[in-house]
Parts: C-alpha cells; sequence; structure tokens
C-alpha cells in the first residue's frame, strides 16, 4: 500500500492484481462496458480518531475499475485526487480507511472498458464526527517531587491519556501560553502513557506544564498545570576541585592530545573549557567540551596545537547556577623531530637529600605514528636533578663491572637526589624490555648513596628530547626511529 498527500487528505491506494481474462462476471473484451451505477457510502466506523468509509455500487463488468476520492471540489482534475486500484470489473464495494473526521468528501467509480474511461456519478458525503470525548489529555496533576544530588528536583507528572494519538509533555518556566522557543517538551510518548518523570529542574521555581497530544485533527493539548518545585533540596554550588594535567601525546608533528583529571562536585554537568587567550575566559575568547555526567573525572582533549600555552577550567552548572574550577595553566609538549637531538640534555627538580626522589614505575612505548620510541620514569614525591646522555660504555656503579647492552648506542639517565627502593625492598625493576625498534632494552646500573642510572640500549645513535611532565611527575624521554 502506498500513501499519497492531497492538501488535508490521506488517501491509501491499493494495488490489487487485476483478474484472469475470462474470469467470472467479466465483460468479454469485444463489449463496451457502462459506467458503475447506484454509488453509495453504506457506513462509517471510527477507529483512533479516524474514519473508515464502506462503498458499494454497482458494476458493469468492465475490464478493471478504480475509486477515486478527494476533498476538493475540483472536478477531479489531475493531482487533485487519489485512486484505488485497480479493482476487477466485478468489484462492487471497497472499505477506504484513514479519512479525517467531519470533512466532506467527493467519490466516484472509473471503469475501464479496454479503450475509454466510464466514470460513475460524483456522490459527497460528509465523514462525521468521531469524537464523542476531549481528543487530548486530562487530569494533568505534578503527582510527586523528590530532590536530586546537588539540589535538583525531579518532578513525576500523571494524567488520563485519550488514546488518540502521540503524545508530547511540555515544560516551561515561562508563562507566555507556550509560544514558540519559549519551552522544551518530551516525547514522542506512546498514546497509552499516562505518567512521567522530569529530572533536573530548579529548586524554588514556578513551572508550566501541558500533555500536547496529536490526534487525526490535530493537536490537542492539556490544561496547563501550574506547580512550583520544592525549596527544601540541599543545594550543591561547589565546583571541581584538583584539576591536573596527567598526560600529554603527540597526535603528529603538530598536534596534542592533553588529558585532564579532577575531583567533580557531582552537583550537575560538567563542561571542560579551553583557549589559548589568558583573558579569564571572556565571552567568546574560550571553546569549550560538554555536558559531561557530573561524575566524569578525566577528559582527554585532541587536537591541540604543539609547544603552545593553553588554559583550561572545569565548569559545573548546579542548581544555584554556575561553579568554576580553578585554572589551569599548561605548555603543550613539542611533536614530531622538533627539539631532538644527540646533544647532551639536562632537568632540575625539587629533591633534596632529606627528600629524595622515589622511583615508583618505568616503561617504554612505542610510537610509531610519531616516530619515536619513548621511555617513561615516575617519581613519588619531589622530582630530581639529572642529565642525559650517550655514553661509550655502560658499568655497574658499585662494582665497576662492564654492562652489556643491545645496539650500537648506549643512552645514560643520571638522577639524583633519588633512589629505586624503600627499606631495601626496590621500588621499579632493574630492567625493562624495549619495543624491538629503537629502544631494544633498558637497565638500571646504579642505585647507590642518593644516585640512581639507568642506561638504554639503543639500535644506532639518534636524536632524542626530554620532557618534563606533573600529575604525577615523569621525565619522558623520546629517541628517534
Amino acid at each position: 500500500m502506498a500513501w499519497r498527500s492531497l492538501g488535508a487528505l490521506a488517501i491509501a491506494v491499493l494495488a490489487i492484481a487485476v483478474m484472469a481474462s475470462g474470469a467470472g462476471g467479466m465483460r468479454p473484451p469485444s463489449a463496451e462496458a457502462a459506467p458503475a451505477t447506484n454509488l453509495r457510502v453504506t457506513s462509517l466506523q471510527c477507529s483512533g480518531g479516524w474514519v473508515t468509509a464502506n462503498i458499494a455500487w454497482t458494476p458493469d463488468a468492465g475490464l478493471v475499475q478504480w475509486v477515486d476520492l478527494t476533498s476538493w471540489n475540483a472536478g477531479f482534475a489531475p493531482g487533485t485526487f487519489g485512486g484505488w486500484g485497480p479493482l476487477a470489473g466485478n468489484q462492487g464495494s471497497l472499505s477506504w480507511p484513514g479519512l479525517y473526521p467531519n470533512t466532506n468528501y467527493y467519490i466516484r467509480v472509473n471503469t475501464f472498458t479496454g479503450s475509454v474511461w466510464q466514470p460513475s456519478q460524483t456522490i459527497v458525503f460528509n465523514s462525521g464526527s468521531c469524537q464523542t470525548t476531549y481528543p487530548g489529555a486530562t487530569n494533568l496533576t505534578a503527582a510527586s517531587q523528590q530532590c536530586q544530588t546537588g539540589g535538583w528536583v525531579q518532578a513525576t507528572f500523571a494524567w488520563a491519556p485519550s488514546g488518540l494519538g502521540t503524545q508530547f509533555v511540555d515544560l516551561t518556566t515561562v508563562n507566555a501560553n507556550f509560544a514558540p522557543f519559549t519551552y522544551g517538551n518530551w516525547g514522542p510518548l506512546a498514546a497509552g502513557q499516562n505518567s512521567l518523570t522530569w529530572p533536573g529542574l530548579y529548586p524554588n521555581t514556578t513551572y508550566y506544564a501541558r500533555v500536547n497530544t496529536l490526534t487525526a485533527t490535530g493537536w490537542w493539548p492539556s490544561q496547563t498545570l501550574v506547580f512550583k518545585t520544592r525549596s527544601d533540596c540541599q543545594t550543591g554550588t561547589g565546583p571541581a576541585t584538583g584539576l591536573n594535567l596527567v598526560a600529554q601525546l603527540c597526535q603528529s608533528a603538530n598536534y596534542v592530545i592533553a588529558t585532564f583529571n579532577w575531583t567533580p562536585s557531582s552537583f550537575g554537568s560538567q563542561w571542560v573549557e579551553l583557549t589559548s587567550l589568558n583573558k579569564n575566559f571572556a565571552a567568546g575568547t574560550y571553546a569549550s567540551w560538554g555536558p559531561l555526567s557530573p561524575s566524569v573525572t578525566t577528559f582527554g582533549w585532541p587536537g591541540l596545537f604543539s609547544n603552545t600555552t593553553y588554559y583550561v577550567r572545569v565548569s559545573t552548572l548546579t542548581a544555584a547556577g554556575w561553579a568554576v574550577s580553578q585554572t589551569l595553566t599548561f605548555t603543550t609538549i613539542t611533536c614530531g623531530a622538533s627539539g631532538f637531538s644527540t646533544g647532551d640534555k639536562s632537568f632540575d627538580g625539587t629533591a633534596t637529600g632529606t627528600n629524595p626522589a622515589i622511583l615508583s614505575d618505568i616503561y617504554v612505548e612505542g610510537h610509531p605514528g610519531e616516530g619515536f620510541d619513548r621511555i617513561v620514569i615516575e617519581f613519588e614525591g619531589a622530582f630530581p636533578d639529572g642529565t642525559v646522555e650517550y655514553i661509550d660504555a655502560a658499568s655497574a656503579c658499585g662494582s665497576g663491572l662492564p654492562v652489556a647492552l643491545d645496539g650500537e648506542a648506549i643512552l645514560a639517565i643520571r638522577m639524583q637526589p633519588a633512589q629505586a627502593h624503600e627499606d631495601g625492598v626496590p621500588t621499579v625493576p632493574v630492567s625493562v624490555p624495549g619495543t624491538g625498534f629503537e629502544i631494544l632494552e633498558a637497565e638500571q646500573t646504579c642505585d647507590f648513596e642518593g644516585v640512581v642510572v639507568w642506561v638504554i640500549g639503543v639500535d644506532e645513535l639518534k636524536g632524542f628530547r626530554v620532557t618534563v611532565l606533573t600529575g604525577p611527575s615523569r621525565l619522558v624521554i623520546d629517541i628517534l626511529r
């Protein structure tokens, strides 16, 4: 079945297979059929607000027939009516569903004789009213209200649906009779649904609600319910805290993804806001990413320019308004070949003899997309001073015995004051495997008198760069492949 719309009329066009030549009741092709006669509407039936018209006529056994129907009094001009057919030449009745109620329709039966069309007389009928009760929802109430985390309110509505069409719940704080763009809605809801819980409402606020039902005769709104949300919910107003930059990774030679974490207040949806302009997040100077759920604690922002200073914060929309975290200032790492060389490099920290840097983790990563291998050393507490340089040979600091490493070059990392043990127990392994590309292996050769040394077996002498990160404290060394 296919549907087409003619003005206000939706008409179904049903294709029925033409009866085989010689079927009972059909006129031989050599004889001309007369128009159908005695066309009439025998009854009307209502269902869901729509009308079905039961139509009957006396056929003259032409080759095939069509029933034409329209709500336009235009003499069945082309494009103004729908046709249902083809029907067998001896068919004398049809039920046409989906008509609008209380509407005048024009109908005829058109018979094709094999050479010409023979239309019957046109009759007009009114589809009648299908409404015995109000077609929209009734008895709308705010059945209950509950406090949500952060001071928000959720309201549960109940109503008596008409069952005559899809429903939408409309809600607003603006008393403008639900003018366009002044309200939000929730739907579509099933025709028989009779309740809905709407979360995230402001406390101690007047709202206007209604249920709007789309029926065969158009939109039918319920009465407007005016209610005020409860004021006794404990309102949370605090912002997210502890915003940190936890990682940076090169996406390409020019772009970085930066990952942040924080402690959310859980008082409302969150947005991460970021800018390269130091203008205190004035309107139009920053970008935002959200909404994030109230419990989200981490987010990675891709596509940042490398070697660029950025400002970031987390804004939380609470029931009492916006709550903004502290602003974190950071500079993205340098990506691509920039910053790489074979020369010695040094780094400075805050560790002291009484507060040494303690190694807590060490691992190797391959970054083929960025063109380098990486070794990362993490520290608990303070960060040490140190150097990174190529050396001719490696040896153990206590015994002086040589340490053999795979590869054509050795890169040494010296850190102090630092230690890789606590109470005599190592805090990191004494060796880690490489990637099989540029970093072949890495070993610890010294953990003595506040000095820790790691040596890296490198496939061949290549440029490297050193990056210091916080949250946690990390020393990152990238070696070109």
